[in-house]
């Protein structure tokens, strides 16, 4: 026996008697009053069947109630074992005493480590401002950056003394320079640079072009790389004059080794030379370095204008694509980058 009672003008609720085994289940009816009797399951106005409503309550009577509990495991059940310490006062306070017994001689070597280290520091670019003209020389630059360049790449001289109470520089003396009101972390300056053309595409996209301005186009000149990042080299050549020993000795033209200041993985897959690049040693001595070379079609092969010299003494010739339509590093810092190494200099990486 089902009873049937109205819930809604559109919703009628079925309830299982006390002799029915199928629970209540609510059932959309379009009429406003519900008319049944005995042996007959259609409804007069909306013409719908209760077999299929029974049925459904039959399927949802037989799913597990529990088929979505979680796993009875500690991890999922949240019994894990856990350590909740009791902070009172004597444990706060031993705790700290343990860590002070363990930091505080760590702290005393590191001090005492970094007190004896010997920094010696020379501000050059006006040496009016710290030391005296005797320690540094023929650095003064005033309002032309560029002074030094055009008057016949002067040469500034900065002599510096370790102090008598310092002992004798261990290997490796390590040499640095600073600059000051140089904000390279401005957004400006931090986007404007072309990822694939550092990785040797001879194409930009839009986006990359507009990055670039206002150094990527001048005069019609192209600029390789372009942007701010790679037209802000630090540019300054520090060669070691001589050093004087602590017996008395002068040692003149002493080495300044300039490898291993780049990271390994940025000169592999960061990096690469212009597509088309190529190069060739002369083994035969500048005399066998023809750069004036044509080829089959008649355009040059190589172009440089005389063979490159490296610090080894060896002679190379070399072929850039485009060169005389773009301005490559090498031409940019032919101080500090080779036409070689060109975006691989370490410096400049």
């Amino acid at each position: 026996m089902v009873t049937i009672e109205q819930v809604t003008s559109h919703e009628i609720e079925v309830r299982p008697s006390a002799s029915s085994p199928h629970r209540g289940v609510k059932m959309p009816t379009s009429g406003a009053s519900v008319v049944f009797s005995d042996g007959s399951s259609r409804l007069t106005d909306g013409d719908r069947n209760l077999s299929g409503w029974a049925a459904r309550g039959e399927e949802e009577e037989e799913e597990d109630p529990h088929a979505r509990r979680p796993a009875d495991v500690a991890f999922k059940q949240q019994r894990m074992k856990s350590w909740q310490p009791l902070l009172d006062p004597w444990w706060t306070i031993l705790s700290f005493l343990l860590v002070g017994a363990v930091f505080l001689p760590v702290g005393f070597v590191i001090r005492a480590q970094n007190a004896a280290l010997v920094e010696m520091r020379a501000v050059y670019e006006s040496h009016l401002a710290d030391g005296t003209a005797a320690d540094v020389t023929g650095c003064e630059i005033g309002n032309n950056p560029n002074a030094m360049y055009k008057d016949g790449r002067r040469t500034c001289r900065v002599q510096l003394t370790v102090p008598d109470d310092a002992e004798d520089l261990d290997p490796p003396v390590l040499v640095h320079y600073e600059l000051d009101n140089f904000y390279q972390n401005y957004k400006k300056y931090m986007q404007s640079y072309d990822q694939s053309q550092l990785l040797g595409s001879l194409t930009q996209d839009s986006v990359s072009k507009m990055e670039c301005e206002p150094l990527n186009i001048i005069g019609g000149v192209k600029i390789n790389p372009c942007g701010l990042i790679a037209n802000t080299l630090f540019n300054d050549v520090i060669t070691l004059e001589s050093i004087v020993t602590p017996d008395g000795t002068v040692l003149d033209d002493a080495p300044l080794v300039e490898t291993g200041i780049a990271w390994q993985s940025d000169l592999e897959w960061k990096f690469r030379q212009p597509e088309g690049f190529r190069y060739e040693e002369c083994p035969g001595g500048e005399d066998e370095c023809d750069c004036s070379q044509l080829g089959s079609d008649g355009e040059r092969l190589w172009s440089c204008t005389e063979p490159y010299r490296d610090e080894d003494g060896l002679y190379f010739r070399y072929y850039y694509p485009d060169d005389e339509t773009t301005q490559y590093l090498y031409e940019t810092y032919p101080m500090v980058v080779s036409p070689i190494d060109g975006v691989m200099n370490e410096h400049f990486v």
